[in-house]
C-alpha cells in the first residue's frame, strides 16, 4: 500500500505535533503529493501567555526542518491548511470543544476529501514518571484518542509507540510490526486503573456510600 496515495485523501488528526516524533511526520505530511487541498488539525495546549494558534505558529512551523518562510506560515493557517485545535491528552474527549469535534467530522465535506484519519503520536517517555501519571498520559491518553476517533467516525486511527515499546526484547532480535507477549493482562490491568481512578474522582467530589 502507497501511504502517500491513501493519505492525499483524506483530512488528518495529529496529536503529538509539539513532539520530536510529531514535527518531523507534520513535515512529512505537508509533503505527501497531491495533498494540497487536505486540512491537518493539531492537537495543542494553549501556553501561559500564547493560543494554540500561536504555539503552532512559534514553536512548531518555525521549526528549521520545515524551511517555512513568515509568509509560507502565513498561507498555511490562512488557507486552513494546518489546523491548531485546542485540548489536553488526559481529559474527556482529549478537552475538545463540540466545535472542533464537529470541525474533524464534517471537514472532509468542504474540502471533497473522504473523511479524517486520525494518527496518535502524543506519549509521555519520562521513565522517571510516577506510574500513575505515566498511565493517565499514555494508557488513558490513548483510550481517549480512540473514543474521538470514534465520535468523528474516523476513516483510521494509526498509533505511532514510542522506540522502547518492546525493550524487553534482545537487542539483536529482529522486531516485526506485530503485538509482543508482555507477560501481563494489559487490558485487566488498565480497567482496573480505570475503576481506580474513578473511585478517586468520587472521592474527592465528596461521594459517599
Amino acid at each position: 500500500m502507497n501511504i502517500d496515495h491513501t493519505l492525499c485523501e483524506y483530512n488528518i488528526f495529529l496529536t503529538g505535533a509539539s513532539g520530536f516524533i510529531g514535527t518531523v511526520l507534520l513535515q512529512r505530511l505537508l509533503r505527501i503529493e497531491n495533498s494540497e487541498k487536505c486540512t491537518i488539525f493539531c492537537l495543542l495546549r494553549s501556553g501561559r501567555a500564547a493560543t494554540v494558534t500561536e504555539r503552532l505558529r512559534n514553536e512548531i512551523l518555525k521549526a528549521e526542518i520545515f524551511e517555512f518562510s513568515d509568509a509560507d506560515i502565513d498561507a498555511l493557517i490562512c488557507q486552513r491548511r494546518v489546523v491548531a485545535l485546542e485540548g489536553e491528552l488526559t481529559e474527556e474527549c482529549l478537552g475538545l470543544d463540540a466545535k472542533s469535534i464537529a470541525q474533524l467530522k464534517h471537514s472532509h465535506e468542504r474540502n471533497g476529501k473522504k473523511g479524517t484519519a486520525v494518527i496518535h503520536c502524543a506519549a509521555d517517555i519520562d521513565f522517571n514518571r510516577e506510574l500513575n501519571a505515566s498511565m493517565h498520559m499514555n494508557a488513558y491518553g490513548t483510550y481517549e484518542c480512540m473514543a474521538v476517533a470514534k465520535e468523528i467516525d474516523a476513516h483510521c486511527f494509526i498509533h505511532i509507540s514510542t522506540l522502547y515499546v518492546n525493550a524487553r526484547e534482545h537487542c539483536d532480535k529482529r522486531i516485526d510490526e506485530a503485538i509482543y507477549d508482555c507477560g501481563l493482562d494489559c487490558v485487566a490491568v488498565f480497567d482496573e486503573w480505570m475503576q481506580l481512578r474513578r473511585r478517586r474522582r468520587h472521592d474527592d467530589d465528596g461521594g459517599g456510600d
